[in-house]
């Protein structure tokens, strides 16, 4: 046998109705266990980095209030339990805050930046690549009024939890990279239109260079290496954010059962 593979995944939820109509929280956990064993077979099939026991304990939280005024306050965490390092060390992976009313909300935490919310593409366009979170900390706002829903939202910290305004990279803002979008009906035609402004971290300081580029110290090398550990860098561990300035307009209509959309997007940094 070439390789064994067990996997394992559960998902619980437990708040009795009474409890959930009360408080208003809800408890959901994942759990996953295996074996790797590649027999020292190259071709093996592995799942992920592992070879051997693997597993990981996930805890979910949300919780909700609807408050006197009539808005509705949320909280939503996901916290690693347990993995095979045998860290029991609970500390949060994510989280969302929010308030909501019928026509409005804000968001702070891992959600989803204001282009992303309302940009509509026609099919596999080249210069539409708005910034995609992945684990980012952002803070957006949306509203809806007469058909239309819009949305405005920044960046507070990179996929790794570094902060805009850090020291080290030169930064003076406690945010990063404005982005608009507003989409809605006109008539018998769907518009979108969406924005994002050119990432802060273009402009950061560059990281120290050393006097002799060709023979760098060990000291110098290690100066650079707490300075690219400490700086905010969006795309570092986020593939799917753009750094750059991002312009589109969409209009689309359903004609005879076809649905057709015409869009223009510019991207205004290259």
């Amino acid at each position: 046998m070439k390789s064994i593979l067990l996997t394992t995944t559960a998902i619980v939820a437990f708040a009795g109705a009474a409890f959930a109509q009360e408080s208003g929280v809800a408890f959901s956990a994942d759990a996953v266990m295996g074996f790797n064993d590649d027999n020292d077979d190259d071709d093996a099939v592995i799942i992920g980095d592992y070879d051997g026991f693997y597993w990981e304990f996930d805890l979910n939280v949300d919780a909700t209030a609807v408050l006197d005024n009539g808005l509705t306050a949320g909280a939503s965490f996901e916290f690693d339990v347990a993995d095979e390092a045998n860290d029991q060390v609970i500390e949060s992976d994510s989280f969302l805050l929010s308030l909501e009313s019928e026509t409005a909300g804000l968001f702070i935490g891992d959600t989803t930046f204001a282009a992303e919310n309302q940009w509509k593409s026609a099919g596999d366009m080249e210069a539409d690549g708005f910034s995609e979170a992945d684990g980012e900390n952002v803070i957006r706002g949306d509203f809806s009024a007469a058909g239309f829903d819009a949305s405005i939202s920044y960046t507070l910290t990179d996929a790794g939890g570094e902060v805009v305004d850090a020291e080290s990279t030169g930064l003076d803002e406690e945010f990063d990279q404005l982005s608009v979008g507003v989409s809605g009906t006109v008539g018998m035609f769907s518009v979108a239109v969406a924005y994002q402004e050119e990432s802060e971290s273009l402009n950061a300081l560059a990281a120290p260079v050393p006097a002799d580029p060709a023979n760098p110290t060990d000291a110098e090398l290690e100066a650079i290496d707490e300075f690219n550990a400490a700086a905010y860098n969006p795309a570092d561990e986020n593939g799917d954010f753009n750094t750059s300035e991002i312009f589109g307009i969409s209009a689309g209509v359903a004609v005879g059962g076809a649905d057709i959309t015409i869009a223009y997007a510019s991207n205004e940094t290259l």
